[in-house]
């Protein structure tokens, strides 16, 4: 990636996204570009679908990865994964509508691919609400069953 390079959308205001987020979206934008100045429309199906492919891997991975810190603080995470997901997306459209080239036409594929990332947050965040549920009636029953072994027998 070149040093400095921005996302080529710009972040919004009291919108955390995580860097990792940000260093895609600057990939992202680098291969598409890079599609875009193919002659033939052969690499340039093969760079997009490798854009495609590192959204996909990255939907699968980051909550993988960060399994132990979605068990702990499951809303923080949520969100900023949310944010992450919805960030790229919107890259995505954005770099769709950036480049007209001649292989604009290659290029709509990338409309495609916000509703799956979109979609990909309440599931995530259900199992989350679901976690935190159980997290919290192991911690009452705990709780009772601390009340019961102080109370007077």
């Amino acid at each position: 990636l070149p040093e400095g390079a921005a996302p080529p959308l710009a972040l919004p205001p009291g919108c955390p996204v995580s860097k990792a987020a940000r260093q895609l979206a600057v990939l992202m934008s680098a291969i598409l570009h890079e599609a875009c100045e193919t002659a033939s429309a052969r690499p340039a199906v093969a760079l997009i679908s490798a854009v495609m492919e590192m959204v996909d891997l990255f939907r699968a991975i980051v909550p993988a990865v960060h399994a132990p810190l979605l068990a702990t603080a499951p809303y923080a995470s949520l969100l900023l994964l949310r944010n992450d997901l919805t960030f790229l997306a919107q890259t995505l459209l954005t770099l769709h509508f950036q480049l007209a080239t001649p292989l604009q036409r290659i290029l709509s594929p990338l409309v495609e691919a916000p509703p799956p990332l979109a979609s990909l947050s309440p599931a995530l965040i259900a199992a989350a609400a679901e976690s935190e549920s159980l997290a919290l009636a192991r911690t009452q029953t705990r709780i009772n069953e601390a009340l019961q072994g102080d109370s007077p027998r």
